[in-house]
């Protein structure tokens, strides 16, 4: 990957797995979509994968999510802010839960998303990140706002948002609802993390994403009743089959609609002629071809005007561009 041109834009859809005790509403085992942006250190990079997470979410018809966004720095200037935070919470550490007692050692920054109530009204108070960035480190998360501001992205800034791992950098943003924003339902996460790679073994590259968490995008679209948004073309002509015959020569007859570019469908394991009609009908296509036997072997093909039922007899030498005519004046 380091000799392709950067930045290296990727996307992944896969399976993850928990090593620590899941919390509440989590599970062990659960499937993320992620966006990543290698080898750039922009702002602008921070930005743009903002605007895209904006615009995924608009696309599914979620609404009532915020963008909660920080910056927690680079290792130039969180040394001070660390130092900051623990002096902070140094007297009043006999009065955070009993994870807090431990991550004042191992992980304080870990301390200010606490969702404990008693951790949450001591963390109004703690120092916020933005006091203790450095030159560049205020720089780059300015024009990661003023991006934004010209793009209409709304957000929120919120001090407490942080990350508990060293490699990541600067901006930190999260996607979680209005209503309940305390909660563990952020739907996305992501930021800036330039130590990963070369923490890995590798040069030192910036990189920055993030990612979705698909149960509870499917969760959200359920609890908010949105329908699930049509993916990809919407099918033009359904292909109903009867005998072996037609079915083998129903794949030619694919591929020279996929040529035409002509969105198809069909069912090709279907031998009821009503079963297929069915489909075509949930599929709310314009035109059903009927193919059997006896068009196969006379080489034609039944159209079918699935708003009227009225039905042609079309030589299949002609049905393509027969098709492409009558959408065409559709």
């Amino acid at each position: 990957m380091s000799v392709r041109p950067h930045p290296v834009k990727l996307y992944y859809v896969e399976p993850m797995f928990r090593h620590d005790q899941p919390q509440a509403g989590r599970y062990r085992q659960f499937h993320q979509f992620g966006i990543e942006t290698i080898g750039d250190a922009s702002e602008s990079v921070d930005a743009e994968l903002i605007f895209l997470a904006y615009k995924l979410l608009d696309s599914l018809n979620l609404e009532g999510y915020n963008l909660h966004i920080n910056s927690i720095g680079d290792s130039s200037c969180r040394p001070a802010y660390i130092k900051a935070l623990k002096e902070y919470y140094k007297n009043k550490i006999k009065n955070v839960c009993g994870q807090c007692k431990n991550r004042i050692k191992t992980n304080v920054l870990r301390m200010l998303d606490c969702k404990e109530e008693e951790c949450k009204e001591i963390a109004k108070e703690a120092p916020q990140t933005v006091d203790f960035l450095d030159e560049a480190c205020h720089a780059h998360f300015k024009h990661v706002l003023e991006f934004l501001d010209e793009a209409k992205v709304p957000y929120i800034m919120n001090s407490h948002l942080v990350r508990g791992l060293d490699y990541y950098t600067r901006t930190v943003f999260e996607f979680v609802p209005e209503e309940n924003a305390a909660s563990q339902a952020t739907i996305i996460g992501g930021g800036r993390y330039d130590r990963l790679i070369d923490l890995l073994g590798g040069s030192k590259t910036a990189a920055a994403g993030w990612s979705m968490g698909l149960e509870r995008v499917i969760l959200a679209l359920k609890e908010k009743g949105v329908a699930v948004p049509e993916i990809g073309p919407k099918p033009k002509i359904f292909l109903a089959q009867l005998g072996e015959a037609a079915k083998r020569k129903s794949l030619l007859l694919f591929e020279s609609f996929r040529k035409a570019g002509i969105e198809a469908k069909s069912s090709l394991g279907r031998d009821s002629i009503k079963s297929q009609l069915r489909i075509a009908n949930r599929l709310e296509v314009k035109f059903t071809l009927i193919f059997g036997q006896k068009e196969a072997l006379d080489g034609t093909i039944i159209l079918r005007e699935m708003d009227s039922g009225v039905q042609e007899t079309i030589p299949v030498e002609k049905i393509v561009e027969e098709v492409k005519k009558r959408l065409k004046h559709d």
